[in-house]
């Protein structure tokens, strides 16, 4: 299981859509836990989904991201789990405990997220 967690100032970027970086997150094969922060060489939203696809990633996690890349992420197989804020760090951790829907990481304004999380374990 490969995650990419949109960035932007060590937060959960606001909008996927105009995000131009991921912190890859990956296990290896001794368990650990791998980050490399990558960036997007392409301004076209559509072209970020092709960067993700590209770099083997399945998850993504993010602010908002507006419906047409949401349809197209879910057409490629990817799980999103959207509407997240704070800082990657802390995101992250709750995202391995199994903890990501908690409130405290909900964007403003906004208490529930579209798109059910799958469990990090079984990878």
């Amino acid at each position: 299981m490969k995650a990419a967690f949109a960035t932007w100032n060590n937060r959960i970027a606001p909008l996927f859509d105009t995000a131009r970086q991921a912190l890859i997150v990956e296990k290896d094969a001794d368990d650990r836990l791998v980050r490399r922060l990558v960036a997007f060489n392409e301004e076209a939203p559509v072209r970020k989904v092709l960067c993700l696809v590209e770099w083997g990633v399945n998850i993504l996690v993010c602010g908002a991201i507006s419906q047409p890349l949401a349809s197209i992420l879910a057409a490629y197989g990817f799980q999103v789990i959207d509407y997240v804020a704070g800082d990657v760090n802390e995101i992250i951790e709750a995202w391995l405990r199994g903890g990501i829907d908690d409130d405290i990481f909900a964007m403003p304004g906004r208490s529930g997220r579209r798109r059910p999380q799958m469990p990090v374990s079984g990878d």
